[in-house]
């Protein structure tokens, strides 16, 4: 069989030049994603939407027709690249078919055909356009000699795949040089088990990439960079794994284990969102709502009100429900309410103009999946008839990670 390549190329952007190691696992901007699970080969390209790519990809079966799990990620913004995959090759022909087009493999999955045959099927990404730097391909690395391996590039293992042959464990590695703006604290277990992992994940680390070893046992790369991941563990697309993808998760690896997944999400969405605009107050100014924080149970939330009148009564008024109730007949025009408020707490206002109130949200269950809508208001005789000057409205998902 020869290997076929299928090129799914987007035109050159004109933007800034990105670090080449900033590949969708190291990266939590907002993107719009899709999901999908056990495509063929025709299939996966058939459902590729318009201006999206491959964000990762892994075979899930294999025979006549390979079916591959995986994600599409939008070809816009940082995730924008050129790209493609080669399809059923050997290691000698991935190895051609590299060398003539300059392109670097991000994504690896390794099986043997009907006429046992070794074969590939390599996603790739071209850093030509990019900051580029070193990587590597090391190939059917005995178990034994998996970290000698790597410390041999001085690399950092960006996607892990084994195999076993005759009792013996092998691994494909692709790796990065673990230098400059592409640094990342990095641990490789190989051979190592999910309470071993789920150790390590207590301790600040988050998964890159899992391979299962068919068995209890499995290896990873675990990562420290500062990104809020969620793994979840003997995963059958359950109520809490679509309740994350609601609320804003976005998955950037998907591994069999087991009978069941090993899914990893990063973070997808800013937990703060707008309700509706404020509206003018004496001073010219128009109020203004912001929150900081993360949104995550039993953290703090800070609600931020400002451009309002010095030294001034104020209220927050927090809900769960959306309305918009226009003030226009009430004296207020311009002004709107944005929702019905279950709490009201009484502030005022500083030498600025400025207020802000914490909550601690509660570590619970019951909380996650909430959105928190509020809103500030001020007195201001001079606004309006109404006396009263109110900022925008903001909506808070509350989040369990």
């Amino acid at each position: 069989m020869n290997d076929s390549i299928l090129r799914i190329s987007a035109a050159l952007a004109l933007l800034a030049p990105a670090s080449f190691a900033q590949v969708d696992r190291e990266r939590d901007e907002p993107v719009n994603y899709l999901d999908f699970v056990d495509l063929t080969g025709t299939e996966l390209t058939n459902q590729l939407p318009a201006g999206y790519r491959i964000g990762n990809l892994e075979l899930t079966s294999v025979g006549n027709a390979q079916h591959f799990s995986g994600t599409f990620v939008e070809n816009t913004g940082p995730y924008d690249r050129d790209w493609g995959v080669f399809a059923y090759g050997t290691y000698a022909e991935l190895q051609s078919s590299l060398a003539l087009t300059g392109v670097r493999i991000i994504d690896l999955e390794r099986y043997v055909d009907q006429f046992m045959q070794e074969r590939f099927v390599a996603l790739w990404v071209d850093d030509r356009r990019l900051t580029f730097s070193n990587w590597n391909w090391l190939h059917a690395v005995p178990e034994a000699s998996v970290q000698a391996a790597v410390n041999g590039v001085n690399g950092r293992v960006v996607d892990i795949e084994t195999y076993s042959i005759g009792g013996q464990r092998y691994f494909e590695l692709i790796t990065v040089d673990n230098v400059g703006s592409a640094f990342r604290p990095t641990q490789l277990l190989i051979g190592t088990t999910i309470p071993t992992i789920q150790t390590w994940l207590a301790q600040g680390w988050r998964l890159y990439d899992f391979e299962s070893h068919g068995g209890a046992t499995c290896s990873c790369v675990l990562v420290q960079d500062g990104l809020r991941s969620l793994t979840l563990f003997q995963e059958t697309y359950s109520d809490t794994y679509f309740g994350d993808i609601h609320y804003g998760a976005r998955i950037i690896d998907v591994d069999e284990h087991q009978g069941a997944h090993v899914i990893t999400m990063l973070d997808n969405t800013d937990p703060v969102m707008p309700a509706g605009p404020g509206c003018l107050g004496s001073n010219g100014l128009v109020g203004f709502h912001d929150v900081e924080g993360s949104g995550i149970g039993g953290t703090t939330l800070t609600f931020v009100g400002q451009n309002f009148q010095p030294l001034t009564p104020m209220a927050m008024h927090l809900g769960l429900n959306d309305i918009v109730a226009p003030l226009d007949l009430v004296g207020a025009p311009g002004c709107a309410i944005y929702t019905n408020p279950i709490l009201s707490k009484s502030l005022v206002s500083d030498g600025t103009g400025a207020v802000q109130h914490a909550f601690v949200l509660p570590d619970s269950p019951a909380m996650h999946g909430l959105l928190l809508r509020t809103q500030f208001l001020g007195v201001d005789a001079a606004a309006n008839a109404l006396g009263v000057q109110f900022s925008n409205g903001l909506r808070t998902l509350v989040r369990h990670w």
